[in-house]
């Protein structure tokens, strides 16, 4: 995410994995600081994980339900139509 907007302090918070080691070396190194490392639970991780999958299962068959995607391919097709010139140069490079 985006910190310390408008010249105001921040937090960035990245997770990693033990195969991420040497990306977090990398941005260590490049901005000359060693990052902090803030331990987390698995358990607790596994629990709020677990949470946001439900969640999300719960958008898609919503919109599913909505026909999202169909008004999302008209609106594209009449965006076309309509002469939008960033739709109109990525289909073009298609």
């Amino acid at each position: 995410g985006r910190t310390a907007r408008a010249g105001r302090n921040g937090m960035a918070i990245t997770l990693v994995t033990q195969y991420d080691i040497h990306l977090v070396n990398a941005v260590e190194e490049q901005i000359n600081m060693k990052l902090e490392e803030f331990p987390v639970e698995e358990n607790e991780v596994l629990k709020i994980l677990t949470q946001v999958n439900v969640t999300r299962r719960g958008c898609e068959i919503k919109l599913e339900c909505t026909d999202f995607d169909e008004k999302k391919e008209i609106n594209k097709k009449q965006l076309i139509l309509d002469g939008d010139p960033d739709l109109e140069a990525k289909r073009k490079a298609e």
